[in-house]
């Protein structure tokens, strides 16, 4: 299953680290900085931490299967439940 809990928890706390207070997620721009941030992250940890991928050996399609979480928890061309709590959960982080 891609992400396991732990990138899937890193993924949150990336989230919240780049997402601006009282932001809004439809917020088209900011969306896509925080696209970019959290696979740029997702990326290096994940290779960095030599488990699933590394630098020497990369693991494409794991690291292609966690893009597209990230891609879908960020879908704003639809009705997306994650992004309609993620304000209330970044206002209380």
């Amino acid at each position: 299953m891609v992400p396991d809990r732990n990138v899937e928890y890193l993924f949150y706390q990336a989230l919240i680290g780049v997402w601006p207070p009282g932001l809004r997620p439809v917020d088209t721009e900011a969306n896509q900085v925080a696209r970019r941030t959290c696979r740029g992250l997702h990326d290096q940890s994940g290779r960095e931490g030599n488990e699933v991928s590394s630098w020497t050996n990369p693991n494409t399609e794991y690291e292609v299967a966690v893009r597209r979480f990230i891609e879908g928890a960020l879908d704003t061309s639809r009705p997306n439940q994650f992004l309609a709590d993620f304000p209330r959960l970044h206002h209380v982080a």
